[in-house]
């Protein structure tokens, strides 16, 4: 406004000087300047006006999905099919999570010239997991000469998703493969579960040396380990707490990057497992089945659309009082993976 308030005084300015000096030199050419100065900012305003109206806008990031700390460009793209360009266009954007917070808004100035898409390229890094959201919700416009502005509702949405590192450094818990398997030695020793040999594999790291089967092995000169019914159908629940108070947004990144190490671990070990999290909002537990990495970026794809509880470990309590029962339980929180609740 305060640019706008100028340059009208400006502009009032040099029209007195060139009343007064037609008035003072009465000569035609000088009538003709003045006619066209009082005649500008009407054609000015008609033109700009009716290229706004025309005007569209785009926005995409670079990727759909990137890691954490990489950086991922945002695409702002105006085209004008009018005839006249446009040098001053505001788009105020607004990049937030709704895991971290709620953005800020930038306005940022781009020309539109006619019939071409004007780029602009804005880079991000994100430092955190989760889902962003880039939105504009209006575009504003100034004619030639910064009199008039013109503004529309636009609804423009994009998004990517940023996942912790895939080739991270995995911390392995070799307790997982022990714990694991107490219900189910309890079990064949009280007779409830049947104790039938019901596959044999190679060994992997992690495996009991109880299971391994002697006589093959020393046959073909490698490990193989007998699978019996019970062993074959246990399961790891690893459970994911979406804990973010909002003065430590950190707490939630760190839970996800914990989740995420977790996971591959298990997948290292070519072991069964349920992945899961507990939506205040729906008041119900997702979980699904993971057998590789493409169902665990699904699944925290999920996650990410989900909005964070600020009661800590607020998913374990409702786990236990729901009585529910998908194997050896893991909770993972911002300080990694719960030794009370990995024993459950």
């Amino acid at each position: 406004m305060g640019k706008q308030i100028r340059n009208i005084t400006g502009y009032l300015i040099v029209a007195l000087i060139l009343l007064l000096c037609v008035f003072f030199y009465r000569q035609a050419f000088l009538v003709v300047l003045f006619l066209l100065v009082l005649l500008l900012p009407q054609v000015s305003y008609l033109l700009c006006r009716k290229s706004f109206e025309k005007l569209s806008a785009e926005l995409d990031f670079s990727a759909a999905e990137a890691e954490k700390k990489l950086q991922v460009s945002l695409t702002v793209r105006f085209l004008n099919p009018g005839r006249f360009p446009l040098l001053h266009v505001e788009c105020p954007l607004v990049v937030s999570s709704p895991y971290y917070n709620k953005g800020e808004e930038q306005i940022y100035v781009l020309p539109a010239p006619v019939g071409k898409k004007e780029a602009l390229s804005l880079p991000f890094t994100f430092h955190y997991c989760g889902l962003y959201r880039a939105e504009m919700a209006s575009l504003k416009a100034y004619d030639l000469l910064h009199f008039f502005s013109f503004k529309k509702e636009i609804h423009l949405c994009t998004q990517t998703m940023v996942f912790p590192v895939e080739k991270m450094e995995i911390t392995y818990h070799p307790s997982f493969y022990t714990e694991g398997f107490d219900e189910y030695e309890s079990s064949v020793k009280t007779g409830n579960v049947s104790s039938n040999v019901t596959d044999i594999r190679e060994y992997r790291p992690g495996d009991r040396l109880q299971s391994i089967h002697w006589k093959l092995s020393a046959k073909i000169d490698k490990l193989m380990v007998k699978e019996n019914e019970a062993a074959a159908s246990h399961q790891f629940y690893v459970l994911l707490e979406l804990y973010c108070p909002p003065e430590h947004p950190e707490y939630l990144d760190q839970a996800v990057t914990y989740a995420h190490g977790v996971a591959l671990e298990l997948l290292a070990y070519h072991e069964n497992f349920f992945f899961g999290f507990y939506s205040e909002g729906r008041r119900e537990f997702t979980s699904s089945p993971v057998r590789n990495e493409e169902d665990l970026k699904q699944v925290l794809r999920e996650a990410y659309y989900e909005l964070p509880y600020t009661a800590e470990n607020l998913a374990l309590q409702v786990y236990r009082d729901s009585g529910m029962q998908k194997g050896t339980l893991i909770q993972i929180t911002h300080e990694g993976v719960m030794d009370e609740a990995s024993d459950a």
